[in-house]
């Protein structure tokens, strides 16, 4: 077996992706979990980062200090608090140096040829903030109430990325079933 390129993590990302679920809520969760380790196992920081490190860290002290000085007009009481808030407030300040999943994504997908016609950055980002309130709330619908949107479709959405970026490291040229808008043959 020689692969059109090396592929890191690779069954693990199959691990993820074929993990038995009961609930939409963790099948989503599961693909997610693989097409987040594929993409960050498989680009570098240059990738997944804005600016490098080193050079980030400027503009990080710089933000520290601007915030410090925001913070100084805040209420007296809030001024107090400067320094806890301001340690707090660092360790978000290095998520802004870090590009998107859907940024990631595209740059693997452009790279590895991975085509994802048919599929939206509008259809991968509402799949991703599906995910993130099963994450972050531990459910999807509110007060048992559907949402406008099916979380099928969002789950349906990722697997299929994850499957395009599967079929396209191993090398497989050919058909395959697609669930995206209904089952159908994909090539």
């Amino acid at each position: 077996f020689s692969p059109p390129f090396e592929v890191k993590t690779l069954f693990f990302v199959i691990e993820w992706f074929a993990m038995e679920a009961t609930y939409n809520e963790v099948r989503l969760v599961n693909a997610m979990t693989a097409l987040e380790n594929l993409v960050a196992s498989n680009l570098g920081d240059n990738d997944a980062l804005i600016r490098p490190k080193r050079e980030f860290e400027t503009t990080r002290r710089t933000l520290r200090t601007v915030l410090r000085q925001c913070i100084g007009m805040w209420s007296p009481d809030d001024a107090k608090k400067a320094d806890e808030i301001i340690l707090e407030l660092n360790e978000r300040l290095a998520d802004l140096n870090r590009r998107s999943i859907l940024q990631k994504l595209v740059v693997l997908a452009t790279r590895w040829s991975v085509p994802l016609d048919g599929i939206g950055e509008d259809k991968i980002k509402a799949a991703k903030q599906a995910r993130d309130l099963i994450v972050h709330r531990g459910h999807y619908y509110d007060n048992g109430k559907e949402r406008r949107d099916d979380l099928w479709a969002h789950v349906t959405v990722v697997r299929e990325v994850v499957v395009r970026f599967l079929l396209t490291a191993v090398g497989y040229r050919g058909c395959y079933f697609s669930y995206i808008g209904g089952c159908h043959d994909a090539q």
